[in-house]
């Protein structure tokens, strides 16, 4: 079991590290350097989420794998009210991206206008900061006003309300719970800087990660 675990959060972890290094300024620039400012910023995204989708299919294989137990099994009524909390994970989730843009998180604005021939491309999306409205401002409607990472806070409900809670499951959830709140920390930076003064004032009155009642 805890030979299990620690292979499971080694993997989990290594995944959140090539996640990051993909994801980092240095990496942009080395994609602007090779392929030029116009391509780097029409295709970085669209090649970030697919590595991603392929990474993470490749660590749920590593994960089945990996000898475990269950830590617990829930059935009946708290089965179904775990799924349904998943579900309202789910929801959540599909309308933070809504929120903030699924052709601007996607890449699809940006390969769209390089596939058009457009002089000016829509710049790489520095993380998951909202499209911006059509005068420039951010945009902060939907879940954005509830909380600044909505995306982010719609994956804990998916990683802790499985009915099925096995050591592996665990090490997964451990990890990429962390992860994804230390990513939030560092998305802000990214916003701030996109966003300037409009981001800062947004951080006064909206809560950094969960909602507050």
């Amino acid at each position: 079991m805890w030979r299990g675990m620690f292979n499971v959060a080694a993997a989990s972890a290594l995944y959140c590290l090539l996640h990051s290094a993909l994801a980092n300024d240095w990496t942009k620039e080395q994609a602007v350097r090779h392929f030029g400012q116009r391509a780097a910023d029409a295709w970085y995204r669209p090649i970030f989420n697919a590595q991603a989708v392929i990474f993470l299919l490749a660590l749920a294989a590593f994960i089945r794998r990996q000898p475990g137990r269950d830590v617990y099994h829930a059935t009946g009524v708290l089965a179904l009210l775990l799924r349904l909390g998943q579900a309202a994970g789910v929801a959540l989730l599909a309308w933070a991206v809504l929120s903030v843009g699924l052709d601007h998180l996607t890449g699809k604005e940006g390969v769209t206008a390089w596939w058009q021939g457009a002089a000016d491309v829509p710049r790489m999306p520095d993380g998951q900061e909202p499209s911006p409205a059509a005068d420039g401002s951010m945009r902060t409607d939907g879940p954005l006003k509830h909380s600044r990472h909505p995306m982010n806070w719609a994956l804990l409900p998916l990683f802790w309300l499985n009915p099925r809670m096995t050591t592996r499951l665990l090490a997964f959830n451990l990890v990429l719970t962390a992860y994804v709140f230390l990513g939030s920390l560092h998305a802000e930076v990214h916003t701030a800087r996109f966003y300037g003064a409009a981001y800062h004032d947004y951080q006064q009155h909206v809560p950094f990660f969960a909602p507050e009642p």
